[in-house]
């Protein structure tokens, strides 16, 4: 990577997490986690006496990550990329120099390091058990990353079919549900536990739901593999319809 690459990636970087700040749409998606999340916790715990119930713990944990990565992470950049196509900017940025490996990482960056301070402010939110140490707090930011990722790498395709951002805050919620009922179907159908059991989504579920219930982190090598695997295929997906110039097609 070239330095004229690195200035480009710093300065889009910078230039896509101000779009962050400043995007209502996507600014009230990132946030919505964390305000359903922290509101519907501190009400459970004016409601019950003592510690909430692991088995709720699990529920409320679940939900967090399910409207972190199934419709925070993958909204945001949906936005900003509509955001440019209604200032052209995107097209410019297609026919430009700029490569799209290096719009990518730039694009990523700023979206990732956001997410991902969603998925950790979970933590402190549930309260983390002293037997957790920070190896495990470690992995799972680590194992949240690359799930991010891959919601990232998803949303940013869809962007590139959203008109305009009106048009393009429709798009997420066919996909948030579909993620949302795996899951919630996985228990009843032994085909989609089969795909729960390495479905990113879930996996960064089960991790958080082991750390905040202060059960040991274990995340088998499949997992990880799932994870990659699943990181891998999204970016040539966005890479395949980046160079094929989707907006054209609106």
């Amino acid at each position: 990577m070239n330095e004229v690459s690195l200035r480009q990636i710093r300065a889009l970087s910078v230039f896509k997490f101000k779009g962050i700040l400043y995007n209502l749409f996507s600014l009230s998606m990132l946030l919505l986690p964390l305000i359903i999340v922290g509101c519907g916790y501190m009400s459970i715990l004016t409601m019950v006496k003592g510690s909430v119930p692991e088995d709720l713990m699990t529920i409320i944990a679940g939900l967090g990550v399910i409207l972190n990565l199934g419709l925070g992470a993958i909204s945001v950049p949906l936005f900003l990329i509509a955001e440019e196509k209604e200032k052209n900017t995107l097209r410019n940025l297609m026919l430009s120099s700029i490569r799209p490996i290096d719009y990518l990482i730039a694009n990523t960056i700023p979206i990732l390091i956001a997410t991902l301070a969603v998925q950790l402010a979970f933590l402190p939110i549930f309260g983390v058990p002293k037997q957790v140490g920070v190896g495990e707090i470690v992995a799972f930011a680590g194992v949240s990353s690359l799930a991010l990722l891959t919601s990232i790498f998803l949303g940013m395709s869809l962007g590139l079919f959203a008109k305009d951002q009106i048009t393009g805050s429709f798009l997420p919620f066919p996909v948030f549900t579909i993620f949302g009922a795996i899951p919630m179907l996985a228990d009843k159908f032994e085909i989609i536990k089969k795909v729960d059991d390495f479905f990113f989504l879930s996996i960064a579920n089960r991790a958080l739901v082991n750390v905040v219930t202060g059960k040991p982190l274990q995340v088998s090598v499949m997992e990880v593999v799932a994870l990659i695997v699943t990181v891998i295929l999204s970016v040539l997906l966005f890479v395949f319809l980046f160079k094929r110039n989707g907006f054209e097609k609106d």
